[in-house]
C-alpha cells in the first residue's frame, strides 16, 4: 500500500526534487532549489571566528539527526542582572542539512546562576536554503564552483558573529532582564504559567516543570518566570533545549502590556 500511493503521489506531481542521502541512506526529500550549505561549511566559517573572540569558551555543541548547533559566550562581556545574578553575552550557531532549519547566528544570554541559555531570535542572522534551481548541466560543475554560489551565506555567518556579541546589543538585553526583575507576579501563579505555556507552545509536562522551577527559585518576577522556562532546557532533548531557550528570548522581548496582563491573571 505504501508503495502505490508513494508511485501515486509521483505520477500525480511529478517534479523534480532533491534526495539527499548518506551511507546508502535518504536523509531528506527537498525541492531542487535546495541550496546545499553543509555543516562542514559552516564549522570552517565559524569556528576560527569563534577562537577570535575575547576569552571565548564553548558551552555547548552537537549535531542531532536533524541540526548542528555550537553554542560559545565570551565571559569578557558580563553584567549583573541583580544581586549574585550574572550574564555573559554569547552566541548560537546552527544549520540543517536536510530542510529542518536555516542558517543562523542568532545572539545568546547566558545566566551563570543556573546555566541557562536565552537564544535572541529577533536579533541575528537567518538565511533560507533557498537558491538557484537545479538544472541537468550541474552535474559538471566542480565542487568549487557549486561552493561559491555558498560563499555570500558563508561570509554573512563571518560577519554576523562578532555582530551577536556586540557591547551595545547586550547591555540593552541587561537593561530589559532588569526590568523584567522589578515586575512581580500578582495574579495566581497557577494561572501565570498555564497562560504562558499556552503562549510559548509548551506541553503539559514542560507547563509542571516550569511551574515546579518557578517554586523552586522563589522568585515571583518576570524574570523568574521567564528562567522557569529557560530551566526546561536541561533535561530536554538538544533541539527542544535550544527551541526552550529561544521560547525565553521571545519573552524577554514581550511587550509591557501582554506582561501586565499575564503577570496578573487569577
Amino acid at each position: 500500500m505504501l508503495t502505490y500511493n508513494v508511485n501515486e503521489w509521483f505520477r500525480r506531481k511529478p517534479e523534480r526534487r532533491m534526495v539527499r542521502t548518506l551511507d546508502g541512506n535518504v536523509r531528506a526529500f527537498l525541492s531542487d532549489r535546495y541550496q546545499r550549505i553543509d555543516n562542514g561549511e559552516i564549522a570552517h566559517v565559524a569556528l576560527p571566528v569563534l577562537a577570535k573572540l575575547p576569552e571565548v569558551q564553548i558551552v555547548s555543541s552537537q549535531i542531532t539527526e536533524h541540526r548542528m548547533y555550537i553554542q560559545a559566550v565570551t565571559p569578557r562581556l558580563t553584567e549583573n542582572v541583580g544581586l549574585n545574578d550574572a550574564v555573559q553575552a554569547g552566541v548560537i550557531i546552527s544549520n540543517s542539512e536536510i530542510g529542518m532549519g536555516a542558517v543562523s547566528v542568532l545572539p545568546v544570554v547566558y545566566r551563570l546562576r543556573c546555566l541557562n541559555g536565552m537564544v535572541l531570535a529577533d536579533q541575528g542572522f537567518k538565511a533560507m536554503h533557498v537558491g538557484r534551481r537545479v538544472e541537468d548541466s550541474e552535474q559538471l560543475w566542480a565542487d568549487d564552483t557549486r561552493r561559491a554560489d555558498d560563499r555570500a551565506v558563508l561570509l554573512k555567518v563571518r560577519d554576523m558573529i562578532a555582530a551577536a556579541v556586540d557591547a551595545v546589543k547586550f547591555r540593552e538585553n541587561v537593561q530589559r532582564m532588569q526590568g523584567l526583575a522589578v515586575e512581580r507576579v500578582t495574579g495566581n501563579p497557577v494561572k501565570v504559567v498555564e497562560v504562558l505555556a499556552k503562549r510559548i507552545g509548551a506541553t503539559e509536562a514542560e507547563q509542571g516543570g516550569i511551574l515546579r522551577s518557578l517554586i523552586e527559585g522563589g522568585d515571583l518576577s518576570a524574570w523568574g518566570v521567564l528562567n522557569a522556562v529557560t530551566a526546561q532546557a536541561h533535561g530536554a532533548q538538544y533541539d527542544r533545549s535550544v527551541e526552550l531557550e529561544a521560547a525565553g528570548g521571545q519573552l524577554l522581548t514581550l511587550g509591557q502590556g501582554d506582561w501586565k496582563r499575564m503577570l496578573e491573571v487569577a
